[in-house]
């Protein structure tokens, strides 16, 4: 009797056990089947190919820096955070304004705030103009204006919105200006100053280097949105929202293959602003330490975060009233183009409207002071050194 008690007790749990493990494993299978069908769903669907993903960069970039169309952008560069501790925040603000009519290029900088580094009473500005393979430089707290050819200047500064986007103004802007591009990103390997030149642009790295990037199987959110991760392992990768026009969420670069991060990029708040181009109206960027200027304790570590705001962007009637070329009296202009030099001797002289004779006649008046300076320093010397040997004489 003992034992027929023994053997259902058995049976009884050994039921339950069973129905338990039952629900279990259809439970784990229904949603084994969820994620395979959403799998399918994405593979079936949604993932992009290299080839397209090269296709709308190169026409988003051809839609900002090659076409016809006139634009205006203005880029607010409205916080400078250090990530380093220790190191004090960037205080001041850089607006950024960049402008394209008529294939003709232009750039303006001005830091707005400088804090306690300055105590200028008005806003530092820059001011860059491109024109048939011309540049003229001016800065407001210099009493000098230089005019020389674009290969000459350092008109690349400060446009690393477009940069961090990943499209290639550079190129744009120096063929624009008859100027060689390739010319250009051979003398960047070894000059500094012109590193941004070689940066990872995006339409050109996907079409150069197609074998090295994989698409991941599985999108992931970023800011709550789909995104597709393209990546060159250990060098480049982008999560890339095919909803929304192929934008870049969000990418991470390094300096080179394998080597320390270089920057991550966040890109926020896009908006249409023509077809075949979206922009980002916020971005923020974390540059990381370069290891050949940063002791290694700090490689592969952000140190400084930097925002971009976009205050201002114009496609189609482009006011370039603040592009106007005007200095202020007293202004010496250095016009290498043309060959001369002058100085400005009336407020709201354009340097570059300027009659080249009356320009030269400006300088050729310069000059003939200095001459006449010099002649009479020549005869005062001469008259002085007379007077002296002559009273040494008297004197023996």
């Amino acid at each position: 009797m003992v034992l027929i008690l023994t053997i259902k007790k058995i049976y009884n749990h050994m039921r339950i056990f069973l129905f338990q493990q039952s629900i279990y494993l259809i439970f784990v299978f229904f949603c084994y089947c969820i994620l395979i069908s959403e799998k399918a769903g994405y593979a079936d669907v949604m993932v992009p190919a290299k080839a397209d993903l090269a296709q709308k960069f190169q026409r988003a970039s051809h839609v900002f820096t090659d076409s016809s169309d006139s634009f205006l952008i203005s880029i607010l560069t409205s916080k400078i955070e250090s990530l380093v501790p220790g190191e004090e925040n960037i205080s001041y603000q850089i607006r950024t304004v960049l402008a394209r009519q008529q294939q003709q290029w232009l750039a303006r900088t001005e830091v707005l705030d400088s804090g306690s580094q300055s105590k200028k009473t008005e806003p530092y500005f820059e001011l860059f103009l491109t024109k048939n393979g011309q540049v003229l430089q001016w800065t407001s707290d210099n009493i000098t204006c230089q005019i020389r050819p674009f290969s000459e200047s350092n008109i690349y500064l400060y446009w690393d919105y477009t940069r961090y986007l990943g499209l290639n103004v550079y190129k744009s802007i120096a063929e624009s200006n008859n100027i060689s591009y390739n010319d250009l990103s051979l003398a960047a390997q070894s000059n500094p100053v012109l590193a941004m030149l070689n940066d990872l642009f995006i339409d050109e790295t996907l079409a150069v280097n197609a074998d090295r990037y994989t698409i991941h199987p599985i999108p992931e959110k970023i800011d709550g949105f789909d995104c597709w991760i393209v990546e060159w392992s250990g060098m480049d990768k982008m999560w890339i929202d095919v909803e929304y026009g192929f934008i870049v969420r969000k990418r991470i670069v390094h300096f080179s293959p394998d080597s320390p991060i270089k920057q991550v990029v966040y890109n926020r708040d896009y908006q249409l602003i023509k077809e075949g181009l979206w922009l980002p109206y916020t971005q923020i960027v974390e540059e990381y330490a370069n290891p050949e200027y940063k002791p290694q304790s700090l490689w592969g570590k952000p140190i400084k975060r930097i925002h971009y705001k976009v205050e201002k962007l114009d496609m189609d009637h482009t006011d370039l009233s603040l592009f106007n070329v005007t200095v202020p009296e007293g202004t010496y202009v250095i016009d290498s183009i043309r060959k001369m030099d002058f100085i400005v001797v009336e407020d709201g002289t354009d340097p570059f409207a300027e009659p080249i004779e009356l320009a030269s006649s400006k300088l050729g008046s310069h000059k003939y002071r200095a001459i006449i300076i010099v002649v009479v320093d020549i005869v005062f010397l001469l008259l002085l050194w007379y007077f002296v040997s002559k009273s040494k004489k008297k004197k023996k």
